[in-house]
């Protein structure tokens, strides 16, 4: 009887020594093949690439209340957010929280590529059922025939915020002056100062559901 035992003993020692190992080669394992996503300010992101493309996508559940409901929407942004830390997003949270309706205003005269920023806050704008116009900075020959208003920063209009984005300022930044003015150094960087602008709205509206 003690010799088995002592067999036994034998047996259960070796059987822990193997599920140690097999835990341990599981953890390098995992450690080797990161998760496909991450944490940021309390937001769960998923890198998402875009086939056939060099493009990835980061996507994100987001909640927030209108009235009295609660909305859980899944959102994306094309800059890491991990990547937004060093943008300086200068506004109000209050201006956030309102649902007045916002006018993109742009210099007519940019690069097609602009179309991409404002097509993302008009995609968060249609998320929140918000209204969302366009407004130019000054007529030009491919204007002429928009019938699209023309506004500058400092125009006050009834029930409706300013949003100004400009891509040809001298460093990447989101503030208030006149209205809120999301710039950068070109229309590269201009992406990654909408896509803080937007993180920043997101993080002001979202609701924790624990």
């Amino acid at each position: 009887m003690a010799k088995e035992t002592g067999n036994e003993k034998k047996f259960l020692i070796v059987i822990g020594i193997l599920a140690g190992l097999l835990i341990a080669i599981m953890a390098m394992v995992s450690l080797s093949h990161p998760k496909p996503y991450f944490n940021v300010d309390g937001i769960t992101v998923t890198p998402m690439p875009l086939e056939g493309t060099n493009r990835t996508y980061y996507s994100f559940p987001i909640s927030f209340v209108i009235g009295s409901t609660l909305y859980n929407e899944g959102m994306l942004v094309k800059v890491d957010p991990r990547k937004l830390e060093n943008v300086t997003v200068s506004v109000n949270r209050q201006y956030f929280l309102s649902r007045e309706p916002i006018v993109i205003l742009f210099d007519p005269e940019a690069p097609p590529r602009i179309v991409e920023s404002m097509y993302e806050i008009k995609r968060v704008g249609r998320i929140l059922n918000m209204q969302l116009g366009m407004a130019i900075t000054h007529e030009s020959n491919e204007s002429e025939n928009r019938n699209v208003s023309v506004l500058n920063c400092n125009d006050t209009l009834d029930g409706m915020r300013i949003l100004y984005l400009n891509g040809n300022a001298t460093e990447t930044r989101v503030y208030e002056d006149g209205c809120i003015k999301i710039e950068a150094p070109g229309y590269d960087e201009l992406e990654k100062a909408t896509d803080a602008f937007i993180w920043q709205w997101m993080l002001a509206i979202k609701v924790d559901n624990k």
